[in-house]
């Protein structure tokens, strides 16, 4: 008898899950960022308060991946030139609240260390590119109203978004 008890339980939780997903409200967000050079990043993904995008990566165009170059002066031969690729372009981050959504639209830029390295003749410093990530814009979304916008920024990347929210079926 406990056991049958226990499986109307499961059944009875399982029926109200449905019940309860059927009313939820499904929300989508569709992000594109272009670049002046023709590149274009295109995202789409479902929203869902329980997933926790707040610590999200920022995802990059790749406009130029170039070749840099670095050094290592303490290696086990003396200096080490080596080289390492890095890419530039804007980006975004993506971060959620309970009644708002927040774009936060990033720019990806390297600062060479080419000239250092080349300039190197008799002394030797560690130097290696490094990565600088700049916002330029945050747009923040309200949940419960679907938007759509298409901005343009000084450096001439577009960015074009779509929130969206479709009910459960009653």
């Amino acid at each position: 008898m406990a056991s049958t008890s226990i499986k109307k339980y499961q059944f009875l939780c399982f029926l109200i899950y449905i019940f309860c997903s059927l009313d939820a409200a499904a929300e989508m967000i569709a992000i594109q960022i272009s670049a002046p050079n023709g590149s274009n990043l295109y995202t789409e993904q479902p929203i869902d308060k329980s997933t926790d995008i707040k610590g999200s990566e920022p995802i990059y165009i790749k406009i130029s991946s170039t070749q840099y170059q670095a050094i290592k002066c303490k290696g086990p031969w003396g200096a080490t030139k080596y080289k390492k690729w890095m890419t530039e372009g804007p980006g975004f981050k993506l971060y959620q609240s309970d009644k708002q959504l927040l774009i936060q639209v990033v720019e990806h830029r390297v600062i060479s260390a080419d000239m250092a390295i080349n300039s190197m003749s008799i002394h030797c410093m560690d130097a290696e590119p490094k990565q600088v990530i700049k916002s330029i814009a945050e747009i923040v979304i309200e949940r419960s109203i679907n938007s759509e916008e298409i901005l343009e920024f000084d450096n001439e990347y577009k960015l074009s978004y779509q929130y969206s929210i479709t009910k459960g079926k009653p």
